[in-house]
């Protein structure tokens, strides 16, 4: 069983685990999402970030920004 979370904490962010792992936010998305074109020592990288951090990849979030067609400017 996990411990509760503390009132006013937030999820870490992908700029958190980036910040953390000294790449950017796109190298994150890659080594989560295009892990074949990210090295495998940065990817490793990433993943201790993601680790220490507790991160977790939202993936309902993920599928809806995908579902969801691009509007239009008008």
């Amino acid at each position: 069983m996990t411990a509760p979370k503390k009132a006013g904490t937030r999820k870490p962010s992908m700029a958190d685990v980036a910040r953390h792992a000294g790449v950017s936010v796109m190298t994150v998305s890659n080594a989560i999402n295009r892990p074949d074109i990210v090295s495998e020592a940065t990817r490793e990288r990433v993943r201790a970030s993601m680790d220490a951090l507790d991160y977790r990849n939202n993936l309902v979030a993920r599928s809806l920004r995908l579902a969801l067609p691009a509007r239009s400017a008008t």
